[in-house]
């Protein structure tokens, strides 16, 4: 059996591969699932402390304007376990009839 091969084929082997075949994909076991359960449990126990403890006044001097990047920084400096999801998910925006924007915590 002769095989024809061009000759782009001959020099650049790395992008003439053929179609690699699927190989039917193994079923995780349940067991290691349950575990995962546990973690999340965990991790939604924490997050409820950490919106609970997190005053804004410490962070934001009072009639200044600063970016909500610098105040997040300066909050994660103080607690490390604090991600910016759940930091922006702990904010209130809200507009005031004067139409200026407040954030509370």
């Amino acid at each position: 059996m002769t095989i024809c091969v061009s000759e782009a084929e001959k020099y650049q082997k790395g992008f003439y591969k053929g179609k690699k075949k699927q190989q039917p994909q193994k079923q995780k076991p349940k067991q290691m699932l349950s575990p995962k359960n546990g973690e999340s449990d965990q991790k939604s126990k924490i997050k409820p402390q950490i919106k609970g403890s997190l005053e804004l006044s410490k962070f934001v001097k009072k009639d200044v304007p600063m970016s909500l990047y610098k105040v997040f920084k300066k909050v994660h400096k103080s607690d490390k376990n604090l991600d910016k999801k759940s930091f922006l998910k702990s904010l209130k925006l809200t507009l005031n009839k004067n139409g200026s924007w407040s954030i509370s915590p």
